[in-house]
């Protein structure tokens, strides 16, 4: 039985427009066999398969599999989701969950970093432990937790970055959050260990605070999803994804053909594309859904940074945005206003790491 969720995107608090990178179309609660599933997810392999009714280009993934062989990501590389919460029961996820050994659950702050019983990351929105409410309005970000460190295990989904730590930081419920609260999300992961920071949500204002704490936090990288308008962001720019800082990068969305996905953002501003269109993703209770938008796309890039930094944990940041950037891929017929579209390479990337 098939059934459709509808979002609806909000004005925010701060009567800043504060949205999700994504638009939900049909969710499924079926389950399928291993390589059903694999099948189903063109980004990380690409034969050429048709998936939802849309026909794929063959080679066109973001080229993982030597990667994989390699390193599926050490738990001490520690990404942070800033989204709405996320289903830490799940099981296809549920080890990847941070779980802080300096907390209790007996309604006291052990650790002193004045969040209570913050096992698992912290609610922003409603000021509490719980990082996740329902199964409605936290599928995003149990979707991107998925894409970024699912299991692998029969009938799961496969994640990029399964050996991982994903920290939930929850700042939306459904499509509503408040600005305010994301300068101290950022300092509360930032505390706990991120420096890998997955932004899948964009907003039209240019916030000094949020600028100011992305800058200070230059050893940690920002990747920011460059939004679901179809513009050009050097013309008409959206944050955090037009912050001119170099521990941003910001992520366009293509689909199974190589060719800009309609709906992304594009221009010179974007370092870099990955796919983002007709998505399988596992958005909790079993159930999987397709989706489009560069929330999606901007998932897989935090991942590969993961697994990139897992192979060498000394590296700085600034290289491994270098290495993402310069050893992408682009078909030569597919630009967008003379911009190439440059698309996500794990695997080129990953010879160029060294481990030290």
């Amino acid at each position: 039985m098939k059934k459709v969720l509808i979002y609806k995107l909000m004005n925010i608090k701060a009567i800043l427009l504060f949205t999700l990178c994504f638009s939900l179309m049909a969710c499924s609660s079926q389950k399928n066999v291993r390589n059903k599933n694999y099948n189903k997810q063109w980004a990380i392999y690409n034969s050429g398969q048709i998936v939802n009714g849309k026909k794929g280009k063959q080679g066109i993934d973001i080229n993982i599999q030597k990667t994989w062989k390699k390193t599926k990501g050490v738990k001490n590389i520690i990404v942070a989701v800033l989204d709405t919460g996320i289903d830490k029961t799940d099981p296809n996820i549920k080890k990847s969950i941070y779980k802080n050994k300096n907390e209790k659950l007996d309604g006291r702050d052990n650790d002193h970093n004045g969040y209570i019983d913050d096992i698992s990351g912290w609610d922003f929105y409603h000021k509490n432990n719980t990082v996740y409410d329902d199964y409605i309005s936290d599928a995003h970000g149990t979707y991107i937790a998925n894409i970024l460190a699912g299991s692998h295990q029969k009938d799961s989904y496969f994640g990029v970055a399964p050996g991982i730590t994903i920290l939930p930081v929850k700042i939306l419920h459904g499509a509503d959050g408040n600005l305010e609260d994301i300068p101290e999300a950022i300092d509360y992961a930032y505390n706990r260990g991120a420096r890998i920071f997955n932004c899948s949500f964009d907003f039209e204002a240019n916030n000094k605070a949020i600028y100011k704490k992305m800058k200070k936090y230059s050893d940690a990288v920002f990747v920011c999803a460059g939004g679901k308008a179809g513009v050009n962001l050097d013309k008409y720019p959206i944050y955090p994804a037009c912050y001119q800082l170099k521990n941003i990068i910001s992520v366009g969305a293509i689909n199974s053909k190589g060719e800009l996905y309609n709906a992304s953002g594009y221009g010179k501003i974007i370092d870099i594309y990955a796919p983002g269109e007709n998505i399988e993703v596992e958005i909790g209770k079993g159930d999987r859904t397709f989706v489009d938008g560069t929330s999606a796309a901007t998932a897989y890039v935090s991942g590969a940074f993961a697994l990139l930094k897992s192979i060498d944990s000394k590296i700085s940041n600034d290289e491994i945005k270098d290495i993402i950037i310069k050893y992408s891929y682009s078909l030569e017929n597919k630009k967008k206003e003379g911009i190439d579209i440059n698309i996500l390479n794990v695997d080129k990337a990953s010879e160029k790491m060294k481990r030290r």
